[in-house]
């Protein structure tokens, strides 16, 4: 499978803002892959505190940040924790699509390319990709995903949706849905597209449909607690929770946006339904399809039963302390444009609202962020850097990456 990105390219400064609104959440042939063997995350010796065993890896939703998960995957696949086709993993909204392109053998430098060359598609074709976002992602998934995708990564790759109430005039409530089996290339297309669809900005619409069923965005219903098979033995991954080697003052010159709000976060505190909703085939009989056009959000008229915004909030990442998660193994990056190291808060806003004259340099320092973490990650846990001959950097990735022994206990 060839890769569904293309190369990435960068842009002049006078499109950046465009990249800034349709980076929000973006989102090869097969691989050869390495033998399986069983991932034990506990090498011999003392030392800091390592991570449990683990059998899976889960990676939450991202926006902007998903570069953050194209460097951890860099690391993992390199390091021997992540064996592309073999290591099940799981993933909502830019997480499910770092999971499924991992999975059919893509590296995450490539990875982080192809968000900028999709993106770059995106806004030379409309100047924006608010409304058209899931357009350019249908078709290169369409185009470049083998045909026997389905049971590729049916076998391997859990995905979160946030399924609707269809009898009900809002959006909050939703149930969780993890799909684990996919009929065919199709099925596993309208999923990815599914997972990652934010009302009125992946499309047109205020929700999508997946099996002739109305979901929204993944990270509105799901959290590791869902995605997991076993949360106990899941290597979590998160890209917005913010540990303490970070500065975490409210800084309103940082994060405008947030500081408004005293850099909390509105994370969904109601229940989680775990059983389906059951709706009926026939849309036309749903409550909910008279909030489908209401695009954009100041369409919607004012008053609970006819508006679903304000959105709920989506289930915080910090539900589950991920294991590996900026601000927990070193300090976040210094920018390169005011030589100031980027707080907690700064961060989080990069997710959906960063300053479009350095988004490129942004989507840059997340990844370099992301293959930090994962090394000292691996580092702790016994997984070594692997030495190609007379170079000093551990071996790139790539999907037929040979994992490597780690001491074990």
């Amino acid at each position: 499978m060839r890769s569904p990105f293309g190369s990435g390219v960068l842009m002049p400064r006078r499109r950046l803002a465009a990249l800034a609104a349709c980076l929000l959440l973006l989102a090869s042939g097969p691989a050869t892959h390495a033998a399986a063997r069983p991932l034990q995350q506990q090498p011999a010796g003392g030392g800091a505190k390592k991570a449990p065993f683990f059998d899976e890896i889960s990676f939450e939703g991202s926006a902007l940040l998903i570069t953050y998960y194209s460097g951890v995957a860099e690391v993992l696949i390199g390091r021997g924790a992540l064996v592309p086709g073999t290591t099940p993993l799981s993933g909502l909204s830019g997480g499910a699509l770092t999971a499924a392109v991992t999975t059919l053998g893509m590296g995450g430098a490539a990875q982080r390319d192809g968000w900028m060359g999709m993106v770059k598609d995106c806004a030379k074709r409309w100047g924006t990709c608010a409304g058209r976002l899931n357009t350019v992602v249908t078709e290169r998934l369409r185009s470049a995903l083998p045909d026997d995708a389905a049971a590729k990564l049916g076998s391997v790759v859990r995905v979160g949706l946030s399924q609707l109430d269809a009898q009900s005039r809002a959006f909050n409530g939703s149930a969780s849905w993890v799909v684990g089996a996919f009929d065919d290339k199709a099925d596993v297309v309208s999923a990815l597209t599914a997972t990652d669809f934010i009302p009125c900005f992946s499309g047109p619409t205020t929700y999508t449909l997946f099996r002739d069923q109305p979901v929204i965005d993944g990270g509105y219903a799901n959290g590791f607690q869902q995605l997991c098979r076993n949360v106990s033995s899941c290597l979590t991954i998160g890209s917005y929770v913010v540990g303490p080697l970070a500065n975490h003052t409210c800084d309103a010159a940082a994060c405008p946006n947030l500081a408004k709000s005293g850099c909390g976060s509105d994370g969904r505190a109601e229940p989680i339904p775990q059983t389906l909703f059951k709706n009926g085939p026939v849309a036309a009989q749903w409550k909910v399809s008279a909030l489908r056009d209401r695009c954009p959000a100041s369409a919607f008229a004012a008053g609970a039963d006819t508006a679903p915004y304000p959105l709920p909030g989506m289930v915080p990442q910090s539900q589950t302390d991920p294991w590996i998660h900026p601000g927990k193994f070193n300090p976040l990056p210094v920018k390169p444009w005011d030589g100031k190291r980027v707080a907690a808060c700064e961060w989080q806003e990069w997710a959906l609202s960063p300053p479009p004259e350095h988004a490129l340099d942004i989507m840059q320092l997340t990844y370099a962020q992301g293959v930090r973490d994962a090394e000292s990650w691996a580092d702790a846990n016994g997984f070594p850097a692997v030495k190609a001959a007379g170079a000093d950097k551990p071996q790139a990735a790539s999907g037929g990456a040979k994992p490597q022994a780690a001491a074990r206990a």
